[in-house]
């Protein structure tokens, strides 16, 4: 640790109040995007329970593992993109920027596409890891394909956040978050759970 002795326990660091209110501006947008989903995750959960029970909110949990590693999958190419969109705007390449962030929403676009065909090939094998209980599984082999459908949108949606972010619009993605999940996510989730039974 010696190396970052100066970093970790010297509050000269501190005295820096550009650098430490650049860190905050940053951060900020980015912890209300994180508090934020996993909110919009447990409203989405208290809706499925009061409209159908627990057993479906225990389906809808252990979908949230597969959920979470398609999630993974889709990070890994909006941080890259991200990288390299950053670089080549701090270069000054915007063409090149421009170019990069449409390959990536393309390549992204196709890959959650082929993630969701691979999820759909493996349900009935997948499930049957995630539980032995006949009636979860009967629900989430019914809950995956609305997964597979999901993905790609959702995959477009979080790579073009990160783009944003390679360009520091940190508030801007977060205004789109919320917009579109108070007015799109969870009343659709609403609608569709209490009024249509799906």
């Amino acid at each position: 640790l010696k190396p970052y002795y100066a970093g970790i326990f010297s509050m000269t660091s501190l005295i820096n109040s550009k650098a430490t209110n650049d860190i905050i501006k940053t951060a900020f947008p980015l912890i209300l995007v994180s508090i934020s989903l996993d909110l919009e995750w447990r409203i989405l959960s208290l809706i499925i329970d009061k409209a159908y029970g627990p057993a479906e909110v225990a389906a809808w949990i252990l979908l949230d593992y597969v959920w979470s590693l398609l999630e993974t999958w889709t990070d890994t190419f909006a941080d890259a993109a991200q990288q390299i969109v950053t670089n080549y705007l701090y270069s000054g390449s915007l063409h090149q920027a421009r170019a990069t962030t449409n390959a990536t929403l393309v390549f992204g676009f196709l890959y959650a596409c082929l993630e969701s065909l691979v999820l759909v090939l493996i349900s009935d094998w997948l499930v049957g890891i995630l539980t032995a209980d006949a009636a979860l599984s009967a629900i989430m082999k019914g809950l995956i394909p609305y997964l597979a459908l999901g993905n790609p949108f959702v995959s477009i949606g979080t790579i073009a956040s990160s783009l944003n972010e390679s360009q520091g619009k940190y508030w801007v993605g977060l205004c789109f978050y919320w917009l579109s999940s108070l007015f799109i996510t969870i009343p659709v989730a609403a609608v569709l759970s209490f009024a249509l039974n799906v």
